[in-house]
């Protein structure tokens, strides 16, 4: 993440108000990092881009929501998912 974060706030058709902040890319993968949250009021909005400036300043990542349960136990993968047979090293 390279720069300083920039952000601004839009009106939806709904009425309601979305703050966006830019974070720069993902030094990884290359994408960029966006935050993005919706409120009611444009006040509240303002706070909130605030919010989110600060994130974005302190290098946070966005929540993704994702959750990733661990294997069940005697189990390395999920069904269905076995390496190929070429990359299978039989034990000697």
């Amino acid at each position: 993440m390279t720069g300083t974060p920039s952000g601004h706030i839009e009106q939806l058709p709904s009425g309601s108000w979305r703050a966006k902040v830019y974070a720069g890319t993902d030094p990884l993968i290359g994408r960029e990092i966006r935050f993005r949250k919706i409120c009611k009021t444009e006040r509240a909005t303002q706070i909130e881009l605030g919010k989110l400036l600060a994130m974005a300043q302190a290098g946070r990542q966005p929540d993704s929501g994702v959750t990733v349960a661990p294997p069940a136990p005697g189990r390395s993968a999920p069904p269905g998912r076995r390496p190929p047979a070429e990359l299978v090293i039989p034990a000697i």
